[in-house]
């Protein structure tokens, strides 16, 4: 065999072992993670919220004394809205109270 024909078929085999071991791990895997991880260098994906002139009042009221409570310069809704519904995805009794106010609305 010459040098070309052997990096051929040395290049064959890597491939066929890459392959097997690609169609192990497909099979090895049985179902998607219980929890939910964030994908690394995901973008963020933009959510828009409409709120009634009073409601965002409140909400700036209930910031600016988070904010005081928490020693800190300022809390955004951003800030609020993500503690929120981490909350919501794992607290049950919070998730109850949640449906219960959409089935009131």
């Amino acid at each position: 065999m010459s040098t070309a024909e052997e990096r051929l078929a040395a290049k064959a085999k890597r491939m066929n072992e890459r392959k097997a071991s690609v169609e192990q791990a497909a099979a090895a895997h049985t179902a998607p993670p219980a929890t939910t991880v964030e994908t690394p260098l995901a973008r963020p994906v933009r959510t828009t919220l409409d709120l009634s002139p009073a409601r965002d009042r409140d909400l700036k009221a209930w910031l600016a004394e988070a904010s005081v409570r928490l020693g800190r310069a300022r809390v955004t809704k951003q800030d609020a809205l993500n503690a929120l519904v981490a909350l919501l995805l794992t607290d049950e009794t919070l998730a109850k109270k949640i449906l219960a106010e959409l089935k009131n609305q």
